[in-house]
């Protein structure tokens, strides 16, 4: 009964489950890749910046604090609730140049909330580093 029940559970966590990355085309050959991440993101984000940042690294890009030092500001949120979440923008004056979103609906988004936040993260940050990959960014 119990193994039928987490069955189903897992189930309705995956149902619904939507990912999509987007690119501008902005050329990145020009700029100096200083990404600015605020230090007050909310608790599932903060918990997966350190993910972030290899996938920022991985493309040449450097993190700071110093939002006067940046080129870009990236805004990564996870929302909770009937419908979980994901977003993640790296932003050239308030415009997306690279962004991610990953969403699942359902009440079992409640019910297992830590593992649908887990599982929305994954793929938007999947999204992200494909977004950033076919981007100008070498």
């Amino acid at each position: 009964m119990i193994k039928n029940s987490i069955l189903f559970l897992c189930a309705a966590i995956l149902l619904g489950c939507t990912s999509s990355g987007m690119t501008s085309g902005f050329d990145f050959s020009s700029s100096n890749r200083i990404v600015y991440i605020p230090k007050h993101l909310d608790g599932w984000a903060t918990q997966y910046l350190p993910e972030v940042s290899k996938i920022l690294f991985k493309f040449g890009f450097t993190v700071t604090d110093d939002d006067d030092k940046a080129d870009f500001e990236l805004r990564f949120t996870v929302d909770s609730g009937i419908t979980m979440q994901a977003d993640i923008a790296l932003m050239k004056s308030n415009i997306p140049v690279v962004s991610a979103v990953s969403s699942n609906g359902g009440w079992g988004t409640m019910i297992a909330n830590g593992v649908a936040a887990k599982g929305r993260v994954e793929a938007v940050l999947a999204e992200f580093e494909k977004a950033l990959a076919k981007s100008t960014v070498r």
